[in-house]
């Protein structure tokens, strides 16, 4: 049980949420003298440091660490290498963790076959859109079957988000991507399972997360999910899952049949019969998230659907396409 833990938190401008994200570190029930903190900054002109800094005399060692690029892999590297554990901690200063989080992560990683473990991410909101943004973002209407957000099931899966991970697996494998501004997390654990390697999913291994609070940041946030996704399906094209194929059928048959309708004006009659059945799935989604939370959500979740929807799969199409008139003008 006397492992070494190094907690990685890249972060920029997170004076909202960094002291409690810390705040959770020191409550864990893990041998507090086990535990390092490394914080990568990347030159925040708010008040992060100096909360990170307030916390240097809680915690047997912080480190502050500064990452010029604000790319978050390149932080992830950083903290890595700076890193002395045994096993690896990804948070995100948005994020805090359940007290008991690193304790279960490092039995389950003793006593299990996998290198990676995680568990749930429980979104919260700080506003009415916040909350009703995570209720959303844990359906799996709305984020697909990725399991780190659905599922309360123990199995083994294909990402964890807020992975724990065992460190001799970066020197098999190489480091995060630093070529993704995002999904660098996905990429690595794709490499992962195609080493022979698993990762596992634990209910009891809690974290929470903030999401957005807006439909504006949200449509920003899935827009580059999408936009980096098709980058990573590039290379690897066993990552394209099912969940990410569906945004984009769903974009490129409306634009498809759209346009269709100009030639055949029968097309226009498939896509409104496609938008309706979407509509009424959307709104049966909604009323059950609503009745069983509040109902006062339920004529917005249409509309955050259609926003992660939407934006996930336009954004991955943008990339597909940029890449593809890239590779036409070389």
């Amino acid at each position: 049980m006397n492992k070494t833990i190094s907690i990685i938190i890249p972060c920029y401008n997170e004076e909202k949420y960094v002291g409690e994200c810390l705040d959770s570190i020191i409550n864990q029930t893990y041998p507090y003298e086990l535990i390092e903190v490394i914080v990568v900054d990347g030159n925040s002109n708010d008040k992060t440091i100096d909360i990170v800094q307030g916390y240097t005399s809680l915690f047997n060692q912080l480190i502050i660490l500064n990452n010029p690029d604000k790319i978050t892999p390149i932080s992830l590297n950083i903290g890595v290498k700076k890193s002395t554990g045994d096993y690896i901690v990804i948070l995100g200063a948005h994020s805090y963790i359940k007290n008991n989080f690193i304790q279960i992560a490092v039995e389950e990683l003793n006593l299990s076959d996998a290198v990676c473990v995680g568990g749930p991410i429980i979104n919260q909101g700080n506003s009415f859109i916040g909350n009703a943004i995570a209720l959303a973002m844990q359906s799996v209407f709305g984020v697909g079957n990725s399991s780190f957000r659905v599922s309360s099931k123990r199995q083994y899966v294909d990402t964890i988000a807020f992975g724990i991970y065992k460190k001799e697996i970066f020197k098999l494998i190489g480091y995060f991507d630093e070529t993704l501004i995002r999904n660098q997390d996905f990429e690595l654990n794709q490499r992962i399972i195609q080493n022979g390697r698993k990762l596992l999913l634990v209910p009891e291994i809690q974290s929470y997360y903030y999401n957005r609070d807006s439909l504006i940041k949200l449509y920003k946030q899935y827009y580059n999910y999408g936009f980096w996704k098709e980058r990573v399906v590039t290379k690897n094209l066993q990552s394209f899952k099912l969940r990410y194929q569906i945004p984009l059928i769903f974009i490129i048959a409306i634009i498809s049949l759209g346009f269709g309708g100009f030639v055949n004006n029968s097309l226009w009659t498939y896509l409104s019969y496609l938008i309706i059945l979407y509509i009424i799935i959307s709104i049966l989604n909604s009323f059950y998230l609503g009745l069983k939370n509040s109902i006062r959500y339920i004529p917005v979740l249409p509309i955050i659907y259609f926003v992660l929807h939407f934006s996930f799969g336009f954004g991955f199409l943008s990339s597909f396409l940029k890449q593809l008139f890239l590779l036409k003008k070389s």
